[in-house]
């Protein structure tokens, strides 16, 4: 998925989930001074993305978790 296309699916989210994820942008951009990861973790986290970025796993959207959530409780 290119910078773009993701552009583009922010922009059709609900406001407040446009604002939770500039947040979290500007959270990890303040944080990447902070944080020292260890091998394990950089390499866990590069798998996880390789398989977003094969088709392994599917992505699901938060309003979908949050209402999964919601109904559980």
């Amino acid at each position: 998925m290119t910078i773009e296309q993701i552009l583009q699916e922010v922009a059709l989210m609900p406001a407040p989930t446009r604002a939770y994820i500039a947040e979290k942008i500007l959270e990890m951009i303040d944080a990447e001074e902070q944080i020292n990861l260890s091998p394990e973790w950089i390499s866990l986290i590069e798998k996880r993305v390789s398989d977003i970025d094969a088709g392994v796993v599917q992505m699901v959207k938060a309003d979908d978790v949050m209402k999964q959530i919601w109904s559980e409780l």
